[in-house]
């Protein structure tokens, strides 16, 4: 639970400061350019990097919550290597077998410092892997099974995957989003993002985002150039 939400809230108070200028000097590139390509990627990049980091933000200060890093596919390597050690003979070659596999990967498909996931976290004894996303809509097949690839990797090594999207599952690309269940994520989109939230740490990010996150009414002054280019209060919700 939150102990200091003073605190919590200028940390949250700080950061999205800093995006919305970021966001505010984009907006200003494309209306001068007369430009509304990549707009939306723009729009994605950030509103999916202000989710992970807000969700970052407030499990940091729950005093229930042991917050850890990514992990990384070097590490899965390594938990496999381990698993499998009764198939060497000794510690020399264990650090062989991992030096071996980890140079073949990064020469021949650099995915050894691929991510698995944005964090992890213990509660009530259970190792949690999430990965934070705004919403889902790559056609990139390497993608799909990377992150489809991932939530077997984590599951292998203990954790329980869990894909946390703000957006409801309908807005993303539902195709995708069904591999990865299969896969072993537990998605949990939308409000029931803001409640598992809730749930864990006490905090109500819903009505944070709601009196917060307007970032339509931020960028007042260029609504007009901002429907122009079709992309309207709609295209700016969180």
């Amino acid at each position: 639970m939150i102990n200091n939400q003073l605190k919590l809230l200028k940390e949250l108070e700080q950061f999205l400061e800093q995006e919305k200028i970021k966001i505010k000097n984009s907006v200003e590139e494309h209306i001068k350019n007369d430009d509304h390509s990549g707009l939306a990627q723009m729009i994605g990049r950030r509103y999916g990097f202000i989710w992970e980091r807000i969700v970052n933000i407030i499990l940091e200060n729950a005093t229930n919550v042991n917050l850890e890093a990514k992990v990384f596919y070097q590490d899965f390597v390594k938990f496999w290597i381990n698993s499998n050690k009764i198939l060497l003979n000794n510690n020399c070659c264990r650090e062989s077998a991992e030096k071996l596999l980890l140079k073949f990967l990064n020469e021949n498909t650099g995915t050894s410092t691929q991510d698995l996931c944005d964090f992890t976290f213990v509660n009530s004894n259970k190792n949690y892997a999430v990965d934070t996303k705004f919403k889902f809509n790559s056609n990139d097949s390497n993608t799909v099974r990377e992150i489809s690839n991932s939530a077997i990797h984590l599951k292998e090594m203990g954790f329980i995957p869990v894909l946390l999207m703000r957006r409801d599952m309908n807005e993303s690309q539902i195709t995708p989003l069904r591999r990865f269940e299969r896969s072993g994520w537990k998605i949990i989109s939308g409000k029931d993002a803001s409640i598992f939230i809730k749930e864990l740490t006490g905090f109500d990010i819903e009505k944070w985002i709601k009196d917060n996150l307007n970032i339509w009414e931020y960028l007042s002054e260029y609504h007009t150039q901002l429907n122009a280019l079709r992309y309207g209060e709609s295209a700016w919700e969180f």
